[in-house]
């Protein structure tokens, strides 16, 4: 599917570029027209968020108000936000190189690459997890050989048990968040920039850090904040890759809810609508064009 979207567009290009953009204009309504939109528009929200989200409040209000907030959803919370920014800032850092280094080398083995990378968000997370364990378990035992072999040192299960293999999933899993985004950004970019810095110059390595990335930082901080959302979610790479005694918020709830302690289950899940509205309020500001 991957392969058939890409070639499906690969004649398509953007007609709006990034020095002459058209803001988009907002269309007013009359007066009741407005009204009826208003309503058709806010009963997804109202029923799909505002309902569930009353009801997570008043369940974690009865759990909070005889014991306070439990310290394990706190430990969770930290490890969450903890995981889930390594791996954006990793997934980041990645994406941006890939989609540079396809925007200087353009051509079929550049485009295989970003094909190779989208391919872990259509995977399922189990499947991602499942695929990851043999090869960092095995690298795992490979290191305790060297090791002790080296120094007679026991340094146990490296990437497992330090939370490695987690980020490394959420890496396979969600880069296709920020390559598609730095690449959809560069492409509206034209080359005549990159020949202006380089009869200047500029050298690739400061044409990226000068000249394109300033004038995409918009689009790479939407899609670290898109990536940030789903690796804060992740439930079932996490629940396989996890270190013992590790617990996010999605492990955390998944854990309460399997029990029937939906008490507290309810306080996980506010608190990841909660961290999760943060970023979503961000990307709508980076995403309002209107004049």
């Amino acid at each position: 599917l991957v392969l058939l979207e890409r070639w499906a567009r690969r004649h398509q290009r953007y007609a709006n570029d990034a020095q002459h953009p058209r803001p988009i204009v907002p269309a007013r309504l009359p007066a009741a027209a407005g009204a009826l939109a208003s309503v058709v528009a806010a009963a997804p929200v109202a029923i799909g968020f505002g309902v569930p989200f009353a009801y997570l409040l008043h369940a974690a209000a009865e759990r909070i108000g005889p014991s306070g907030v439990p310290p394990e959803i706190l430990a969770a919370l930290q490890t969450t936000l903890l995981f889930a920014s390594a791996a954006t800032a990793i997934g980041v850092t990645a994406g941006l190189v890939i989609a540079y280094s396809v925007r200087r080398l353009s051509g079929r083995s550049s485009a295989a690459v970003v094909t190779l990378a989208s391919i872990g968000y259509a995977t399922p997370g189990t499947v991602v997890a499942i695929a990851i364990l043999p090869t960092v378990a095995g690298v795992d035992r490979l290191l305790g050989v060297v090791v002790d072999a080296l120094s007679g040192r026991v340094i146990g299960l490296l990437f497992l048990g330090s939370g490695m293999a987690v980020l490394y999933a959420y890496f396979v899993r969600f880069l296709a968040v920020t390559v598609g985004g730095a690449e959809s950004a560069l492409a509206k970019l034209p080359r005549s920039l990159d020949d202006a810095a380089a009869t200047l110059g500029a050298v690739p390595r400061e044409r990226m850090w000068h000249v394109h990335l300033p004038l995409i930082r918009r689009a790479m901080a939407a899609s670290a904040v898109l990536m940030f959302v789903d690796c804060m979610k992740e439930l079932p790479a996490t629940l396989l890759l996890r270190p013992l005694g590790v617990e996010t918020l999605a492990t955390l709830l998944y854990g309460e809810a399997a029990r029937g302690t939906y008490e507290n289950g309810a306080i996980a899940a506010l608190l990841i609508v909660c961290v999760g509205l943060a970023p979503v309020g961000v990307l709508s500001r980076l995403t309002d064009y209107r004049p």
